[in-house]
């Protein structure tokens, strides 16, 4: 069994102990992981407002440009790291860190994009979306499908849930934003 992973239902609930990390120096940089739709961009947004921490969205660097409406429907078949250029998000971190503030960066597969990158997180938050109703982690029942090749998936479905069944964000984690919604439509726009 894995580590016990502290879980926070709310983000000001979660952001007095990131604030303490940034404080204390613990970590320069801090990522965001989590499923498209989870809640990444709002926790980095305001621990960034916060704690005056930089914050650099990976999805800034995307070769393709989004479509103006934003949907990712473009990039359907093809990997989502691939479509990253990966120059521009460690030019970005390095600059961000040469501030001497702490840096948070946030993205879907990020633990893939640091490495890739050659960058390790002091501090990993996994934004977790569960259902209103029951309380069940949104990917839980696609990612047994997928492990088990019970169904076929594609696109940026395909790409997370390879990364969750690969890396297991979810349970590497440091701590975790438990966030509860309804599940994001196929080709929502919020990475």
């Amino acid at each position: 069994m894995g580590k016990a992973v502290p879980e926070f239902h709310d983000h000001d609930a979660l952001l007095p102990r990131l604030r303490a990390v940034v404080d204390d120096r613990a970590a320069k940089l801090l990522g965001v992981d989590g499923c498209m739709g989870a809640g990444k961009s709002e926790l980095a947004r305001r621990l960034a407002a916060d704690s005056g921490v930089v914050y650099v969205e990976v999805d800034a660097c995307l070769q393709e440009r989004l479509y103006a409406d934003q949907r990712h429907d473009h990039l359907a078949g093809k990997l989502y790291l691939e479509h990253l250029d990966l120059a521009i998000q460690s030019n970005r971190e390095s600059e961000a860190q040469e501030s001497g503030r702490a840096v948070v960066v946030k993205g879907i597969c990020l633990l893939d994009v640091l490495d890739r990158v050659g960058r390790c997180s002091g501090l990993v938050v996994y934004a977790k979306k569960v259902s209103k109703n029951s309380g069940l982690w949104h990917p839980e029942f696609e990612l047994e499908e997928y492990e088990a090749g019970a169904r076929d998936f594609s696109g940026l479905e395909l790409d997370e849930l390879a990364y969750h069944s690969r890396v297991r964000p979810h349970e590497r984690a440091d701590l975790v934003l438990v966030c509860e919604g309804d599940r994001p439509s196929p080709g929502h726009s919020l990475l």
